[in-house]
């Protein structure tokens, strides 16, 4: 039976099968989020199926279309500034 330390081991292999370290893995995501490998990226995205807040989700709705950004847009820029928040502390 595997546990959630094994599973985030098995997130932190390269798709290769080699372990990475954690620094190598921050290194990769500076790396990812640059603007030269965005215009060359094919792939990289992983589908997420949630459920979220109805009150939120018409927020998010509206406020997307008044900023005129995806709904995904937002919700990736705020989990990448959480994550940078929460990998400070």
């Amino acid at each position: 039976m595997s546990t959630k330390a094994d599973k985030f081991k098995n997130l932190m292999r390269s798709p290769a099968g080699a372990q990475e370290s954690k620094a190598e893995i921050i290194k990769d995501a500076e790396l990812a989020n640059s603007p030269a490998n965005e215009l060359v990226q094919i792939s990289g995205k992983k589908k997420a199926t949630f459920e979220l807040d109805a009150e939120l989700h018409r927020w998010l709705k509206v406020h997307a279309l008044t900023i005129n950004k995806d709904m995904v847009q937002i919700i990736e820029e705020l989990l990448r500034r959480y994550r940078s928040e929460t990998e400070r502390r």
